[in-house]
């Protein structure tokens, strides 16, 4: 399925604003990123790469090695998604998700 570049953009708008408020307690924000993961929704993979991205950029003790393999969980299931809705290669979406998250 090719999905629309309306939601695309979506990706991209999600990916590149920053989020209103990032969780400083690690053990909440940990369960608020399983229960997006979990759902698998694209726009909530996007948050999550881009909250932890955000978190591990400030300050990179501040994520857990839990965080650290979640944020690769969700940028390898975010860059599928894309490659099958979007009919993107792997290299693609992956450039996508980097030049989006490059301009926070």
């Amino acid at each position: 399925m090719v999905a629309s570049e309306i939601e695309l953009i979506e990706v991209g708008l999600v990916l590149t604003t920053p989020p209103t408020r990032i969780q400083a307690n690690w053990s909440r924000r940990f369960g608020r990123n399983i229960e997006r993961l979990k759902s698998g929704e694209r726009l909530r993979l996007a948050e999550v790469v881009r909250d932890l991205t955000i978190q591990a950029g400030c300050d990179p003790t501040s994520i857990s090695e839990g965080e650290k393999r979640m944020v690769a969980k969700a940028s390898k299931m975010l860059a599928a998604d894309l490659q099958e809705s979007f009919d993107l290669s792997e290299a693609d979406a992956e450039s996508f998700i980097s030049d989006a998250l490059s301009n926070l």
